[in-house]
């Protein structure tokens, strides 16, 4: 792994997920639980179109790559910014879902130590 991938997979690593949960004061267990999936898999449904988008133009442009189609920083770089964007996109996704249908994040406090 070079230097230069470390850095950017530790980088981006400390971007995790917010801590907070969605709150509706009208909403039942319920129907908060059954907001969350459908949002949840609305989102999932969009990323996966999203990727199946992506591979056809990769796949179209691979033979006008100059040097082999080498992403800079290498392959594995490229696949885990890959996964870190789409994870991304998911939680913006299912933000927006859940906003729409009239919940709030609730930011909920982290565990510190002494």
């Amino acid at each position: 792994m070079s230097r230069l991938h470390l850095v950017l997979t530790l980088m981006l690593a400390a971007c995790g997920p917010s801590v907070g949960a969605w709150t509706k004061t009208s909403a039942s267990d319920e129907q908060q639980s059954r907001d969350i999936l459908e949002c949840e898999t609305a989102a999932r449904e969009t990323v996966a179109r999203d990727q199946a988008i992506r591979q056809d133009e990769l796949a179209a442009r691979q033979p006008d790559m100059i040097g082999g189609g080498t992403p800079v920083g290498g392959v594995e770089f490229s696949r885990d910014l890959r996964r870190y964007d789409e994870q991304n996109r998911r939680r913006h996704l299912i933000g927006e879902c859940m906003t729409g249908r009239g919940y709030r994040l609730e930011s909920q406090p982290t565990a510190t130590s002494p």
